[in-house]
């Protein structure tokens, strides 16, 4: 038995930007920003602050991790690429997959609640 695999598409977010930015930036060797003192909002999960997305969905979702809502909007943006409608995957949710990677966990979550402490 044989299984295809096919990438249909794809959603990055980095602190370059999105898919087209970030490959665009790759290819002209461009560097992104660094986490330095002037630069906090480049903490685990800050990008979407970072690169200005302000989703409604991300508002409702204001509990969870900052790294899932980055996760949250490059999934979304995935979808979009490979025009994949919402519908779709709830009619037939065995017939799609995910590849999620990340840089950083959310440690920084655990991190910040550690301090609190």
């Amino acid at each position: 038995m044989t299984c295809d695999i096919v990438l249909t598409g794809i959603g990055l977010l980095s602190p370059l930007g999105g898919k087209e930015s970030f490959f665009r930036a790759m290819g002209e060797g461009a560097e992104s920003p660094c986490r330095t003192a002037g630069n906090a909002s480049l903490l685990p999960g800050g990008l979407t602050e970072l690169l200005g997305i302000k989703s409604p969905k991300l508002q409702v979702a204001r509990y969870l991790d900052p790294l899932a809502k980055n996760a949250i909007v490059a999934v979304e943006e995935a979808m979009g690429d490979a025009g994949i409608a919402p519908q779709a995957v709830a009619q037939d949710p065995y017939g799609f997959g995910i590849l999620l990677a990340a840089t950083r966990g959310p440690g920084a979550t655990r991190d910040k609640a550690y301090e609190q402490l």
